[in-house]
């Protein structure tokens, strides 16, 4: 574990998606839709921006906000109330959960799980 502003970061490992109807899956069979930037899945209580790119085997669940330039790429997931804007990158099998906040230009990556109230913010990579 690595204390990130405060906050703990918990790196957990997380199973490939691997197919759209498996980040479906991700989202418990919530309803949703292909992004069209991507094509990844986004559940219909997510709020997500058309300039998001959202990759095939990412997802979008719960009631999160997506915005800006952020790009959530392979596996990865956002799900509960976060929220990610500005040029943030979510990628490999990284999550996105409860009420965690990531933005600015900061990258979350590989087997990482973002939880509770942390905020990853400016340039910050955690891997």
């Amino acid at each position: 574990m690595r204390p990130l502003f405060g906050s703990i970061l918990t790196a957990v490992i997380v199973a490939p998606f691997g197919f759209a109807s498996d980040a479906l899956a991700a989202c418990n069979g919530a309803s949703g839709q292909a992004h069209p930037n991507g094509g990844g899945f986004v559940a219909d209580t997510a709020r997500v921006h058309a300039t998001v790119y959202i990759g095939p085997n990412a997802a979008l669940c719960g009631t999160t906000t997506v915005q800006s330039q952020v790009r959530i790429k392979d596996s990865a997931v956002v799900q509960g109330n976060a929220i990610v804007y500005q040029a943030a990158v979510i990628s490999g099998n990284a999550v996105i959960n409860d009420n965690a906040s990531v933005s600015g230009t900061a990258m979350v990556t590989d087997q990482t799980l973002v939880t509770g109230t942390v905020a990853v913010y400016g340039a910050a990579m955690h891997l």
